[in-house]
This record gives C-alpha cells, structure tokens and sequence, in this order.
C-alpha cells in the first residue's frame, strides 16, 4: 500500500495492489480453473521503536520475515488531521531512522517489496510525546 500514492478514482480502493493468479495449461492449450488469489504484499513491521536524542528521533525496528523484501519506507504525521507524508525518497535497506521532528508527531513503518509494492503499515511509534519525561532517552513505541 502506497500511503503517498492513491490508485485511480473508479478502483474502489485508495491504494494500488496487485494480485496474482494463476491457470494451467495443457498441451491441447484447455485452460484449467484459476488458482486461488495470491496478494504479494509485505507484512507490517514489527517491533517498530522511538526515542529522541540530540539528533532527532531515532527510529529502530525489526527486518520482516519475507525475503523479497527490498527495503523500507519511513512516513511521519503530525496533528490529528494530517495525511501521513513518506520522508524516504527511496526504500532504505537498514532498519533505523533519524528525523528531526518539529512537533510531536507519529511515524510508521512500511515494507517494500522488489515490485515497488508497499504493505501495510506499522503500528504508530510516537516522538515528542506528551509523557516524553517518562521516556526520557528510552526506546518507547
């Protein structure tokens, strides 16, 4: 899922997704009923964590269990209107993340498979939180 992308008007859904399924052939060219539907889109990040520092928040989480994989993509949002903004131009590969928020804000984590595909995302970690005392140069969600 694109949060920065929305499909088209008349999809029905906000976000382009692709679906594969599949038919064999035989050697008469019969096709066969087709397969069950397979969605290729990467699971959500786990395990995702903040805490600020000197430099900014500090973003960590864990790599997903998938292997087509290619990278990350790192969205932020401040205000309880706003539409999350991806901070990443391209997918990054590692799994921490430095940004220097101006408020208090969320982020979320998205995978990116090789295709492009972006899955759902992350639970929310926040920055700049309203008990920021309390989690005080601790890693908190």
């Amino acid at each position: 899922m694109d949060l920065s992308n929305p499909a088209s008007e008349s999809a029905g859904y906000r976000f382009k997704v692709y679906a594969y399924i599949v038919r064999a052939v035989n050697r008469l060219g019969a096709e066969s009923g087709p397969s069950p539907y397979a969605l290729t889109l990467p699971s959500a990040p786990q395990h995702v964590f903040c805490r600020e520092t000197d430099a900014g928040a500090e973003l960590k989480w864990v790599d997903n269990p998938e292997k087509g994989v290619a990278g990350y993509h790192v969205y932020w949002m401040s205000g309880a209107r706003a539409r999350p903004q991806r901070l990443t131009e391209k997918p990054t590969e590692a799994t921490r993340f430095v940004h220097k928020p101006r408020r208090r804000c969320r982020y979320f984590i998205v995978a990116v498979d090789a295709l492009g595909q972006e899955g759902e995302p992350s639970a929310p970690a926040w920055a700049a939180h309203r008990y920021k005392g309390f989690f005080e140069g601790d890693w908190h969600p």
